[in-house]
């Protein structure tokens, strides 16, 4: 099956401002961290907002996203496919019911095909973080170092990196992020599969990586007969990429982070300001003008 993928306005214009957008450093960034989950529609609604927040506002050049994966648990909110209840069903059909309006508005519309099976997104959030380092988005410790600090502490606190800087480095993992949810959603694109994984990587890259997205990642994701859905294998578990996923777990604890998408955007306070939903987006951008002025 051959995907026809249907790149979004927003999207064209985030992965052409590295050669569109002033270079001019900024003085002091708006940093927000968002978290989303491939498996996830809502959060795949989202991913255009955040190339808006970047891209379309007043203060966009001095806002930094930074794009951490967190796995929405269907098990424990709504139960695996073959036990669910019928109040559990009601739950997932009204919700993509729900989704589906909101992404037939869209221009141009977006399909979402809803998921067969309880999927497991660990691979493929370790391989966004792999490619995410690989073309330096992370520019404090995790540039040249380990992932096995904070999360934070991926990138650096100086506030001269242009946006110029930002876009140019984020656009293969952007490349790789926008893909891997229009095929997931049109079912043609396997979460769980390394070579799938491993072939998105390496073309977003443009480079074949296959060795060292292996040694990161562990390699695969095997059924789990007894449980009924998907684990990590061993090596996977004591990898590098389930290390610095173990990080974003933590700092999404204290950013008291319950659910995907979600923003929480530094605004001097001890926690933040945390956004939850799709729909909270116009919120995120009011308290991002407020702390520019």
């Amino acid at each position: 099956m051959t995907t026809q993928l249907v790149t979004s306005a927003a999207t064209t214009r985030y992965l052409s401002s590295s050669a569109t957008t002033s270079g001019s450093s900024s003085s002091s960034v708006l940093r927000v961290r968002f978290f989303y989950d491939y498996k996830s529609p809502y959060a795949y609604l989202a991913k255009d907002a955040n190339y808006a927040l970047e891209q379309d506002l007043p203060v966009a050049e001095r806002v930094e996203i930074q794009y951490l994966p967190f796995s929405f648990n269907m098990d424990v909110s709504f139960g695996l496919p073959d036990v669910r209840s019928e109040w559990q069903w009601n739950i997932i059909r009204n919700a993509y019911k729900d989704v589906r309006r909101v992404a037939n508005r869209r221009d141009p519309p977006v399909t979402i095909l809803g998921p067969q099976k309880a999927w497991n997104s660990t691979l493929a959030f370790m391989a966004s973080v792999f490619v995410q380092r690989q073309c330096g988005v992370y520019t404090g410790v995790a540039a040249g170092g380990s992932l096995d600090v904070p999360c934070t502490e991926w990138y650096s606190d100086s506030n001269t990196t242009s946006s110029t800087t930002r876009a140019s480095s984020q656009a293969p993992f952007l490349l790789y992020h926008n893909e891997i949810y229009e095929r997931f959603f049109q079912r043609d694109f396997d979460l769980e599969s390394f070579d799938e994984i491993e072939a998105l990587v390496s073309k977003s890259l443009n480079s074949d990586i296959a060795d060292a997205l292996r040694e990161f990642t562990g390699g695969s994701v095997i059924a789990d007969l007894k449980s009924g859905h998907s684990v990590v294998n061993q090596n996977s578990e004591n990898s590098p990429g389930a290390r610095a996923l173990g990080r974003i777990i933590e700092q999404a604890a204290c950013d008291r982070v319950f659910g995907v998408p979600s923003w929480l955007v530094e605004d001097g306070s001890e926690n933040g300001e945390l956004f939850f939903g799709q729909d909270r987006v116009f919120m995120v951008e009011d308290i991002l003008k407020e702390l520019s002025e």
